[in-house]
């Protein structure tokens, strides 16, 4: 989770082929080592400021906010049906919930 944060916010630059042979973990240094930058993409700052905006309606479980800045980012175009729209903020609720439990949270419950 925190590496996905520095990579998109921080860099502006992410491996987008997250599968565990593009990864490294060095058990000596406790780090986490990227190995393959075949597939990676940088992010211009306007599509970081909009996603960071799409991440913080997920943490504040609102709906459509993650709709709206969905729909600047392209990832919406807005003329989708209800049902996929709904969908699409479903999913983004999902990915969201670790940002909106207070604590550590249990990703294998």
């Amino acid at each position: 989770m925190e590496l996905t944060l520095v990579e998109l916010f921080r860099f502006r630059f992410m491996q987008s082929d997250p599968n565990p042979s593009n990864f490294y973990f060095n058990r000596k240094q406790n780090k986490l080592i990227l190995l393959d930058f075949g597939a990676a993409h940088e992010y211009d700052k306007s599509f970081i400021n909009d996603y960071i905006e799409i991440i913080h309606g997920a943490a504040s479980n609102n709906r459509l906010k993650c709709l709206e800045k969905s729909k600047n980012i392209g990832f919406l175009t807005g003329e989708e049906s209800i049902r996929m729209k709904e969908a699409h903020v479903d999913s983004i609720m999902t990915v969201g919930e670790p940002f909106r439990y207070d604590g550590e949270f249990d990703f294998g419950a």
